[in-house]
């Protein structure tokens, strides 16, 4: 088993947030956001461990509340997991790589 997958597979059992719809849809682009903003060279490993596990967490609760399948375990390569299953929900009109809606800057 891959390490990866598994500690996924631990933390999806920790999600306690009751967003659906766009709420989730916009979590999840927050989280992707977050996890590219993450530099090797000036954050943590640990950092950039927590920033995947929180956008692949999102990811595969926006895939699941759309009906994609998706398997925790497939995430031992998680890049090519995650570049599957956005082009999937890219397919369905859900982009979770280039937000639908501008921020507003206050």
């Amino acid at each position: 088993m891959n390490v990866y997958a598994d500690i996924l597979s631990s933390v999806l059992d920790d999600w306690v947030e009751e967003l659906s719809g766009d709420a989730l849809i916009e979590f999840a682009q927050l989280c992707r956001a977050q996890m590219l903003e993450v530099s090797p060279t000036r954050d943590s490993a640990s950092t950039a461990l927590a920033a995947e596990l929180s956008y692949d967490r999102a990811l595969i609760k926006v895939c699941q509340a759309h009906g994609v399948d998706v398997v925790p375990m497939r995430f031992s390569r998680p890049g090519e997991e995650r570049a599957r299953l956005e082009d999937e929900l890219i397919a369905m009109g859900i982009d979770l790589v280039r937000p639908s809606k501008p921020r507003r800057e206050n």
